[in-house]
């Protein structure tokens, strides 16, 4: 979504009083109250101090309209919650393998953590490249490509790799043919059919395939770290799955249950308590989890525009 109704060098960014636009040029940096500073050439910015997306950073706008620090290894914006809820925003180089290809770290109550990753990353701590959508050989500034299983294009129409699984059948080289769908199966798959295989559920990095009279069908032999391996029954000691819950990060959480109550299936039902739920989360105390505030999560997301969480959830088993 580009920010066309701000003037130039200004983004909308939440919670900045009643400011829809704040400006990111140099004559802003330091600033100590809220003020409009006007350069050598007349023109007028509005300053805030809880908006200083610069140095180590550079204020930089994606192809998408939005706002970074730039995508120098390590240098991520901050989205920091201070003592009076307000937000914060800035640059600053995070060391470490989990922040080195991170977009954007928030900090709620001294909770550090990566929220959004650079392009062509994703995952967990951003340390897996995309199945598609963007060139794997540019990482500053990332390459767009069109294609969802595209890792290597000329132009973004024009692709020259498909992501690895996967091939074409037609010239234009879409990738849009699962060569992995065939057995035999590969890790992250498991065989539906006597000739297909199919995607592990979320989270589940090798399952396989049960009686087809038994339910659920699949079950889990390994998860993902970042994921509770839990029993679906008493009476099935064969069925395992993964879960996690939203809104917090893993090592926040804490996954109860009572082993009597179940679900509509029949199955144990599990909730999972946060010590601190995420910005745009609030935790309900009634629900035992963190629930989402809608207003503040979607103007944190318009800021980075992150069409990446599609291609997260799009690649939990790559």
């Amino acid at each position: 979504m580009k920010q066309n109704f701000c003037p130039d060098l200004h983004v909308t960014v939440p919670d900045m009083d009643l400011h829809i636009c704040v400006s990111y040029a140099e004559i802003c940096k330091d600033v100590p109250e809220v003020d409009i500073l006007v350069a050598q050439n007349g023109t007028q910015y509005v300053c805030h101090p809880r908006f200083q997306p610069f140095a180590p950073g550079t204020p930089t706008i994606d192809f998408f309209g939005s706002i970074n620090c730039g995508y120098e290894e390590g240098v991520q914006m901050v989205i920091e919650q201070l003592l009076d809820y307000h937000l914060k925003f800035y640059c600053k180089f995070i060391e470490g393998e989990n922040y080195k290809n991170c977009l954007a770290t928030e900090i709620v109550n001294g909770y550090q953590r990566c929220a959004y990753c650079k392009a062509p990353f994703v995952g967990e701590s951003c340390l897996k490249l995309t199945q598609g959508f963007y060139d794997w050989r540019y990482f500053n500034p990332p390459k767009k490509c069109e294609s969802i299983t595209c890792i290597e294009c000329d132009n973004p129409s024009s692709c020259t790799k498909c992501a690895p699984g996967y091939g074409s059948t037609t010239p234009a080289n879409t990738c849009d043919k699962w060569l992995d769908s065939t057995p035999p199966c590969k890790e992250g798959t498991y065989l539906e059919t006597v000739d297909k295989c199919f995607f592990c559920p979320e989270g589940c990095l090798s399952c396989r395939k049960r009686s087809a009279s038994t339910q659920p069908s699949v079950t889990c032999d390994v998860c993902d770290s970042r994921y509770f391996k839990v029993k679906c029954r008493q009476d099935d000691p064969d069925c395992y799955f993964c879960f996690i819950g939203t809104g917090c990060d893993f090592d926040r959480q804490q996954i109860l249950t009572d082993y009597t109550t179940l679900n509509a299936l029949g199955q144990y039902q599990y909730v999972i308590s946060c010590t601190q739920c995420d910005l745009g989360f609030f935790y309900s105390k009634e629900k035992k989890k963190c629930e989402c505030n809608i207003q503040q999560y979607f103007e944190i997301l318009r800021i980075f525009r992150v069409i990446v969480q599609f291609m997260t959830q799009f690649q939990k088993n790559v």
